[in-house]
């Protein structure tokens, strides 16, 4: 569970937050963690537990660990589930950390209630200790999963999607263009103002290496002419993965890759959505559709944020999330690909608790 990205959005399962709680890159020795900075005394409580998929098959290690991140003395780290909330609180964890072994990482073990018969149950974060004391609750490592994947981008490719904020840059050994549903001239009519003039000197160079097309379909670009295409935070949003993925192939020279980065929905706001399965993607493919339907939107606004409607996303043409991965079950589709398309192999890379997780597919 992404408890740092939680916190962050202000999810609609935290309760009574404290507001000095702060999430940060906490360093002990040579490890970096995203964490939760809480002073002593405070409680998390985070709702819906039931509610969230992970929880279906709770980890005994979700990858957190503890360390002092101030005070001299001992503090305590309390995690415990409130079943009801108010029938009974069963603990989870408990960890008493001393100031002495601040430059080390107390690995967090976890025993899980049961919860498959409990209609509702809050998860607790609880920290004790002197009054200067905090403790750091490392949720993942802070490690650069894209490097591996930017380092393949060679020869020539395409970004697809990049808005503005392209990834794959220009370099020696490296020409790219970039892919987007409007033109640089349309940009004025679609952003305001102020975010058009923020954008550095530097990405406004790159504006004419963009081109317009249909992302999965990219009719504009020669079949058999790219070395790569990548994409970030774009293939959840598009329908018939299978299709699109044949499609792309094409584009591709002998020895081509596709290389991308995908949100974890298990680690992001779709961390109440229902997984998407192989016979979801199957049956797309053998549907040859490619639009985005109304049950789209409704799972979506269902799950993620129901606040909002289907119809209303509808007429604002927001882009919602269509499939939803894990690392684990991406690599299913990816399995997927190399026995349908025609592709050789492929890698995955992902560390718990991470927003996303980056991956490569060979031609």
């Amino acid at each position: 569970m992404n408890l740092v990205d939680l916190w962050k959005r202000k999810d609609r399962a935290l309760r009574d937050a404290p507001a000095d709680v702060e999430a940060v890159a906490h360093r002990v020795g040579d490890q970096s963690m995203h964490s939760l900075r809480i002073p002593a005394g405070r409680t998390l409580r985070i709702a819906e537990l039931p509610a969230f998929p992970e929880m279906f098959v709770p980890p005994r290690w979700p990858g957190w660990a503890a360390s002092i991140a101030s005070g001299k003395g001992t503090a305590v780290l309390r995690i415990a589930v409130d079943i009801g909330p108010g029938l009974r609180t069963e603990e989870v964890a408990t960890l008493r950390l001393d100031a002495a072994n601040a430059n080390l990482w107390a690995p967090i073990r976890c025993n899980w209630p049961l919860l498959g018969d409990v209609a509702d149950a809050h998860l607790l974060i609880e920290t004790k200790g002197d009054a200067d004391a905090a403790i750091a609750l490392g949720i993942g490592d802070v490690v650069d999963l894209r490097a591996a994947i930017f380092a393949r981008a060679k020869g020539q490719g395409i970004e697809i999607g990049p808005g503005m904020n392209p990834q794959i840059r220009p370099a020696p050994g490296v020409e790219v263009r970039y892919l987007e549903k409007h033109s640089v001239e349309e940009w004025a009519r679609i952003y305001p103002k102020q975010e058009l003039d923020a954008v550095p000197p530097q990405v406004r160079a790159l504006w004419k290496d963009y081109v317009t097309g249909n992302a999965q379909r990219l009719e504009t670009i020669d079949d058999a002419s790219l070395d790569f295409v990548f994409s970030s935070h774009v293939f959840e949003h598009l329908v018939n993965p299978l299709g699109t993925l044949a499609a792309w192939r094409t584009k591709l020279r002998a020895g081509g890759r596709v290389l991308g980065v995908t949100p974890d929905a298990a680690n992001c706001f779709d961390l109440r959505q229902p997984l998407s399965r192989p016979d979801d993607w199957l049956a797309e493919f053998a549907a040859g559709s490619f639009e985005v339907e109304d049950r789209h939107y409704e799972r979506w606004v269902r799950f993620t944020e129901p606040r909002t409607t289907p119809q209303s996303l509808k007429q604002r043409d927001y882009s919602v999330h269509v499939h939803f991965y894990t690392p684990v079950t991406f690599g299913q589709l990816l399995t997927l690909a190399v026995q349908r398309i025609g592709f050789r192999g492929f890698d995955v890379r992902s560390t718990p608790n991470n927003k996303d997780f980056a991956w490569a597919l060979h031609l």
